[in-house]
């Protein structure tokens, strides 16, 4: 139980996180003021959608099998650079999917179709939205650490020398 509660609350600041970073950044990708509302809107949304959708379809350990995968070792910056690619990769175009949904409609809108005002946004928001999960990744296995314990046995102490 105490694993699903660590992925949930990482999965909780994850969606939180990028919802503000989303929310503030489209915006600003589109050339439009930030407004308040934008944010009252989009980040709980944007936090319950992306949670229930990281939980429900295990993004964390699709990400950590991705970095396995490629080489990159548990603990290194190549693993946590490597696994928060497919993790922005897939919550940006769900969260975003959704949020613009929600927002804007799922038809024609501001002189545009759903499709064009969902994926337009996003080549511009990726790297935004990479830069801040890699950096943020940490405080969110912290805070989770904080409120629900280690997902399992902290590992072995090194020997010393």
């Amino acid at each position: 139980m105490r694993k699903f509660m660590f992925g949930l609350t990482i999965n909780i600041f994850v969606s939180f996180f990028i919802s503000i970073v989303v929310s503030i950044a489209i915006p600003i990708v589109m050339a439009s003021p930030i407004s308040m509302a934008i944010l009252q809107t989009a980040v709980p949304w944007g936090t319950l959608i992306g949670t229930a959708f990281a939980t429900i379809f295990a993004i964390g350990p699709i990400s950590e099998k991705f970095s396995a995968s490629i080489g990159a070792k548990r603990g290194t910056a190549d693993w946590l650079l490597t696994r928060n690619m497919p993790i922005i990769t897939i919550m940006l175009v769900v969260m975003s999917f959704f949020i613009w949904g929600i927002m804007t409609g799922f038809g024609d809108a501001m002189g545009m179709a759903f499709v064009d005002r969902w994926l337009r946004p996003i080549p511009a928001l990726w790297p935004i939205a990479y830069v801040m999960s890699v950096l943020l990744d940490p405080i969110c296995v912290w805070l989770a650490i904080k409120l629900v314990g280690a997902p399992g046995p902290a590992p072995a102490m090194a020997p010393e020398a």
